[in-house]
C-alpha cells in the first residue's frame, strides 16, 4: 500500500502537478504589483522562512497582527521582514521577534478577539520604504 502512494507522489512530482518550488499564484483576483514606498507599514510575518501572516508597523519596535497568526507559535521561529513585497526576491530586511502577545479573550473557534502584538528585539529605522 506504501509503495503505491509513494509511486503516486512520484508521478505527480514528476508531472509538475506537486511543484516543490515556488512560484507566483493568482491568488488576489484583479490584484497588481504594488511598489513598498506606497504600503511602507507592510510588514511579512513569517515562520520557518516562509510568508505566514501580514501585519501593520505600529511603531519602530510593535507589529499589529491577527491574534490566529501568533496562537501558539513560540516568538522564537517568527522574524518580521519590512520594507519587501515580493514573497520570492531577496529584498526587505528580517527582524527577530522578543516577544509576541495574543489578546487575552482570543477564541480560535469564535475568532473573536483575534488579534496580536509583535515586539522587536531591535527598532526599526522608519523611512519611505518601512
Amino acid at each position: 500500500m506504501m509503495y503505491k502512494l509513494w509511486w503516486k507522489l512520484l508521478l505527480l512530482q514528476a508531472s509538475g502537478c506537486l511543484s516543490l518550488e515556488s512560484r507566483p499564484d493568482p491568488r488576489i483576483v484583479g490584484g497588481f504589483p504594488a511598489d513598498i514606498a506606497n504600503i511602507p507599514y507592510i510588514v511579512s510575518i513569517q515562520l520557518y522562512g516562509i510568508h505566514h501572516c501580514g501585519g501593520s508597523i505600529i511603531n519602530n519596535h510593535t507589529i499589529l497582527t491577527a491574534g490566529h497568526c501568533l496562537n501558539g507559535v513560540p516568538h522564537r521561529l517568527l522574524k518580521v521582514k519590512v520594507g519587501g513585497t515580493s514573497r520570492y526576491r531577496k529584498d526587505g530586511e528580517l527582524f527577530s521577534v522578543a516577544d509576541l502577545q495574543v489578546h487575552e479573550n482570543f477564541n480560535p473557534k469564535t475568532m473573536d478577539y483575534d488579534i496580536g502584538i509583535i515586539r522587536l528585539t531591535k527598532n526599526l529605522t522608519l523611512s519611505r520604504k518601512v
